[in-house]
């Protein structure tokens, strides 16, 4: 453990930067907003803070986003959801202070909570103009933050000119809980709902076309997991491609985890499985930086402040376990962050911990 931040109000969300003029990057949502973190070799530093006025449920970086320390002429940007269905981008440059951009909401947006959000894969400049967000509500949306057509909003005092994001919905048979894209496409998202289901969701009938978009609602996999029902529970964790390499995936389910391998699917069935938590998963991460571990995190209200890592290649062994704090602490959230380690950042009430877990790892 080498690096610690404490915040103002307790911490719902945590995500690190993945990108890597970006790697040293953490966004932490609040009670009422946002701050971003820059990650050193031994402390933590506040380069941004966002006043939304509501509970953040969900986080997700821009590929535009850059550190202050890969370049003099730095951004950051984020789509955040808040608690009341609120959706908003952020954004500050080494040229401007914070700016808050509300879009979506009422009968247009999601009438319930938000659970989490992603930008559209790939490397070009859709990757940057599409977010997908997943609700309660069962709907996938797909937001065009460019659109061609400009709409007028209201701001107290004035009127700015400014495109609001026009959006695609897609409806789903349970609620949703995670989505994630991935940097080989910018036309799947991967989806996850709260009994266990995961789809690997074509959202766009042809990647190429630089006009009106074609959406459709096109699973073009299922994964699922004969156990995944039973043990979920409605305690569904997350699911998540493995950075470096599409045809993986992994997702965390009530007291078990489970590896896909698609390019040699059994019926959507995955191709390894184990238990993690007894009493409930929460967060699935894979390690960029060491693309052959994974960690699983739990919420056990009378337990300590722990998380699990695996190595991919030896899943018949025991997981390292790494404790962050003493009895009578939670884990709510981890990441990992930097390209080097590996570190995690884990969220503990309302302190940030980063631990290079290095040591753990060879285990």
């Amino acid at each position: 453990m080498h690096a610690h931040y404490t915040h103002s109000t307790d911490i719902h969300i945590l995500r690190a930067c993945s990108y890597h003029d970006g790697c040293d990057l953490i966004a932490i949502g609040g009670d009422y907003g946002v701050d971003i973190l820059m990650v050193g070799d031994s402390q933590i530093r506040v380069i941004a803070s966002f006043h939304i006025g509501s509970r953040v449920t969900a986080l997700a970086w821009s590929p535009k986003s850059v550190s202050p320390s890969s370049s003099t002429d730095w951004i950051l940007e984020l789509a955040v959801a808040t608690i009341d269905c609120g959706l908003y981008i952020l954004t500050r440059t080494s040229l401007s202070e914070e700016s808050t951009f509300r879009f979506g909401g009422g009968l247009t947006g999601h009438h319930g909570k938000v659970n989490d959000l992603a930008f559209c894969g790939g490397r070009g400049e859709n990757s940057m103009r599409y977010v997908g967000s997943v609700s309660d509500d069962k709907m996938l949306m797909i937001w065009d933050l460019y659109p061609d057509i400009q709409i007028q909003e209201s701001v107290p005092g004035m009127r700015i000119s400014r495109r609001q994001p026009t959006a695609y919905a897609i409806q789903f048979s349970h609620p949703l809980i995670s989505i994630g894209s991935h940097l080989s496409s910018d036309k799947e998202f991967l989806v996850a709902d709260c009994k266990g289901n995961v789809y690997i969701t074509d959202w766009r009938s042809d990647p190429e076309n630089a006009g009106g978009l074609d959406f459709r609602h096109s699973n073009i996999l299922e994964l699922t997991e004969p156990l995944a029902v039973i043990s979920s529970a409605g305690s569904f964790g997350s699911a998540v491609w493995r950075p470096e390499s599409a045809n993986i995936v992994g997702a965390a389910y009530g007291s078990r985890f489970a590896i896909w391998d698609i390019q040699n699917l059994n019926g959507g069935q995955p191709s390894q499985t184990g238990m993690s938590f007894l009493d409930g998963s929460t967060h699935f991460r894979w390690c960029s930086s060491s693309p052959e571990y994974f960690a699983i995190t739990s919420k056990r209200p009378n337990g300590c402040a722990t998380l699990h890592m695996y190595n991919l290649d030896y899943l018949k062994t025991q997981p390292t376990t790494v404790q962050l704090a003493m009895k009578s602490h939670i884990v709510d959230t981890i990441d990992f962050v930097g390209s080097e380690g590996p570190r995690i950042a884990a969220v503990v009430g309302r302190n940030v911990v980063i631990s290079n877990v290095a040591a753990e790892k060879s285990s």
